[in-house]
């Protein structure tokens, strides 16, 4: 990480991508310190724990899940920082065109919670085919099933 902020600071005005790396470090960060403080509240388990290779191996795995989660959610929370950060070392404002590009949060949402309904609707449209044929899902196969 640190590594990411001295790279930040070195020659900020010739690197276009400053923002995706202010983001990556600082985000990393983030959830990597929320990371850390989930894995701390739960023990390891009495008889089958891989010892240290599974703590490896968990590393490694909180660490992908870090990275992906600052590069996907990131921008949410280090967009004021990332403005604090450019009037700090005196850099113009950024051009509005790439925010006028890019997708809003809210259509995004929109599309999120449009393909969900579709995909409930298709499940709720599937479920008396699955009835019919003998299969039962959800709560009420669940109960069928333990009846038997």
């Amino acid at each position: 990480m640190t590594s990411a902020i001295a790279s930040l600071s070195s020659s900020p005005t010739s690197s276009p991508d400053l923002k995706p790396t202010f983001q990556k470090a600082v985000a990393g960060m983030l959830f990597g310190q929320m990371m850390k403080a989930m894995r701390s509240t739960v023990g390891k388990p009495a008889y089958v724990h891989g010892g240290q290779a599974e703590e490896i191996f968990q590393s490694q795995l909180d660490q992908t899940f870090v990275e992906q989660l600052a590069e996907d959610n990131g921008g949410a929370f280090v967009g004021e920082l990332y403005d604090q950060f450019r009037r700090q070392l005196d850099l113009p404002a950024e051009s509005t065109q790439s925010s006028e590009s890019a997708p809003s949060a809210i259509s995004v949402e929109q599309a999120r919670s449009d393909s969900l309904a579709k995909l409930m609707e298709s499940s709720r449209q599937a479920q008396p085919a699955l009835q019919g044929a003998g299969i039962t899902t959800g709560t009420s196969g669940l109960n069928a099933l333990l009846r038997k």
